[in-house]
């Protein structure tokens, strides 16, 4: 269903397939969760396996170059890459917590892949769910670095509801990178039901209607008559 098709059957034309692309983050690059999956594993796991694979099977130079690379990849995954004031100056407070959340989980996901990397060396490509693991874990943390990022923004920042509505993300994210372990736990975690439904009521009465800027063409503007 395009706008032309709508126009053409006389229905009010609005962008829905659009609105549909736009609200997938993965658009950025090639449009569909699977290119953006691979992209993020190329990416991130290129380097390890390019140069375990120099260590095995490269040149002197690259067999020295190589355990240089995994020594320095572990001192930063073990290092914090800020401090909790330039954080919350940068950030906000509001969203300090899930900073700190995304530099643990993503030094956490870089000694674990260094352990694969090395524990696995030519086998690696025969690892596939333990790569789609890892993979995984790097979705969840892109979208909340880059939702952290976009609300911290000084023109976001007084946007009625955006500090909860970021939260509420984060937390999602966060109960999938660490699901709750058992079933008590679970259904403490769905307490946040709360916390939807309010967001839900939020959404429906228009506050986050600024969502829709640049999306969606406001109704009143089409309707005939209007």
């Amino acid at each position: 269903m395009t706008v032309e098709s709508q126009r053409k059957s006389g229905e009010l034309s609005i962008p829905v397939m659009r609105m549909l692309r736009d609200a997938r983050i993965n658009l950025v690059w090639e449009g569909t969760s699977e290119i953006l999956r691979i992209w993020m594993a190329r990416e991130a796991l290129s380097p390890y396996i390019e140069q375990g694979l120099a260590f095995l099977q490269g040149s002197p130079s690259g067999k020295i170059a190589a355990p240089l690379y995994y020594a320095r990849m572990a001192l930063r995954s073990y290092l914090h890459c800020s401090n909790p004031l330039s954080t919350s100056a940068m950030f906000g407070n509001d969203y300090a917590r899930w900073v700190r959340f995304i530099e643990s989980s993503s030094r956490s996901l870089t000694r674990s892949t260094l352990v694969t990397t090395l524990r696995s060396r030519q086998g690696l490509h025969n690892k596939q769910l333990l790569l789609q693991d890892l993979v995984n874990d790097s979705l969840a943390l892109f979208p909340m670095a880059a939702v952290i990022w976009y609300a911290s923004q000084p023109e976001m920042r007084t946007k009625p509801g955006i500090p909860e509505l970021a939260t509420y993300f984060c937390q999602e994210m966060e109960g999938r990178l660490h699901p709750p372990p058992s079933s008590a736990k679970r259904i403490r975690r769905h307490r946040k039901d709360t916390n939807v439904y309010h967001l839900s009521k939020a959404i429906m009465s228009g506050e986050y209607a600024w969502l829709e800027e640049g999306i969606v063409p406001l109704l009143e503007k089409e309707l005939p008559g209007a």
